[in-house]
This record gives structure tokens, sequence and C-alpha cells, in this order.
């Protein structure tokens, strides 16, 4: 914002200035009711539901993102569906940011929850569509992301120490639900 012309600002990023109100954008996506599991749904339960491995639903290509590159790499362990407009091996698009995402979430153990850009305080819809869905966000983008939520509710990209370190806890997981 220039402050020249304005005294104050609201925004989905972090700036350390006084004047500015960091309201992150999922708060305007969904209630933070949606993302907390009622008593009646166990894991047990949320697991039983999940026959399908792994999803992303890509939109377009981004220049400043691992995600094509980490999907490739994963897909090629065990078959990722995606579903987006982009990089499609459905058949069929699901827009991202819709009720039909969630809903074809509901499936999967995991998604590949890549924003376009990692910037402080810049997290949106692909964090919480995963949640809602009870699946396993795989989450690359802010940095600061487990501030706002807690880091055991998704594997962090920026917490492994490479790709294939954090292909492997997805494998593992995938094949014990104990964990």
């Amino acid at each position: 914002p220039d402050y020249r012309v304005c005294d104050y600002s609201v925004g989905s990023l972090k700036s350390d200035d006084p004047r500015h109100l960091f309201l992150p954008f999922y708060t305007h996506y969904v209630s933070a009711g949606s993302i907390v599991r009622s008593p009646e749904e166990t894991p047990e339960r949320i697991l039983a539901a999940k026959t399908k491995f792994c999803a992303v639903v890509l939109g377009k290509r981004s220049r400043h993102s691992p995600r094509e590159r980490f999907f490739q790499q994963l897909n090629r362990h065990k078959r990722v569906d995606s579903a987006g407009y982009y990089l499609n091996n459905l058949g069929r698009s699901i827009p991202g940011g819709s009720p039909e995402k969630i809903a074809f979430l509901r499936d999967y153990k995991f998604n590949l929850a890549f924003e376009n850009e990692s910037l402080p305080g810049w997290a949106t819809e692909k964090i919480i569509e995963p949640l809602i869905a009870r699946c396993l966000p795989v989450f690359w983008g802010d940095p600061d992301i487990g501030e706002a939520f807690n880091p055991r509710s998704f594997l962090n990209y920026a917490d492994f120490s490479s790709e294939e370190e954090l292909i492997e806890k997805i494998l593992e997981l995938d094949r014990d639900d104990t964990k």
C-alpha cells in the first residue's frame, strides 16, 4: 500500500507496518468450524471412506511453484489423479474453489495443495478444501503456515530436506493407516 494516499490497509499478505491488518485469504472462504472434525468423525471412519490415493486440481501452470514437478515425481511412484484444467489425467475437469472439488477430494487420502506462490501469509482455499474433505493436504506455499494451522494436520513441503523424502513419507503414510 502507498501510505501517502491511504491511512490503513487490509490484505492477505503479511506486512510489518502497524497500519496494515493481515486478514488471511482463507478466512473469506469458509467458516473455521468446517475444518474441525466432529466427534462422530473418528479417524477410523474417515480412513474407511478413503478409497483412492492422491489427487490434485491444477487450474493453470505456475512459474513459481514446484507443484508440476512434484506431481510428476509422486505420480511415478503411485498414480495421482489430476482433475484440473492443467495436467488433467482423468478426462473431466473439476473447478478449484468449488463444492465439486471438496466432494471430489472426499475419496482421497492425500491432496497436493500447492499455492502458485510462496509468500508470508499467502494461504488460499488450497489448504482449506482438503481439510474440509478430511483429506491430508501436502502443502507448499506460505512459509509461516504452521502458525495458522496445526502442523500435525498437513504435510509441509518445507519441513522435508528433499522432495524424495516427502514422497517417501506420503507413501509410508499410505501403507500404514495407523500412522
